[in-house]
């Protein structure tokens, strides 16, 4: 399979998730966030091998997988001056979502997904126009996809 057909399949799963519902930014902030669960080292292990490969991402406890999601957003924040916005739980539910559906692209490192959500959702920003971040990330058939979703929820 071609990436390229990875982040179609990936769209598309995350159009139809999308549109059935999207969580207000009060909501997702209102949630509570479990507990992380793994001791340190082995915490440590798991995001290595996820930065890497993000086919372990089912296998990590909730709790956990918060908080390797804050470390992505905080790494985007320190390295590339880029801010993202909504919280954990938003981008964990896509993953798991994602991984659910199957069109999960296996291989991909995890911080690759999380800024793929996140330039779907314009939720990326790191002075870049959303638009044109979103067409170059996405191509233009992906974006018009996502283009068409926020039309029809108003975002």
């Amino acid at each position: 399979m071609t990436k390229k057909w990875s982040l179609y399949a990936l769209m598309t799963v995350f159009l139809g998730v999308c549109a059935s519902c999207s969580p207000s930014p009060s909501a997702t902030k209102d949630a509570e966030v479990p507990q992380p669960t793994l001791e340190d080292a082995v915490y440590q292990q798991a995001f290595a091998e996820l930065v890497v490969s993000a086919k372990n991402w089912s296998q990590l406890p909730e709790g956990d997988k918060h908080k390797v999601v804050a470390e992505v957003i905080k790494l985007f924040r320190d390295r590339e001056n880029v801010a993202i916005l909504k919280e954990t739980n938003f981008y964990v539910t896509q993953l798991d979502d994602a991984v659910r559906t199957g069109a999960f692209p296996i291989d991909s490192p995890l911080p690759n997904l999380i800024k793929l959500f996140a330039v779907m959702e314009f939720d990326f920003y790191n002075g870049q126009n959303k638009d044109d971040l979103a067409k170059q990330i996405l191509g233009d058939q992906l974006y018009q996809g996502v283009k068409e979703r926020r039309a029809r929820l108003n975002l």
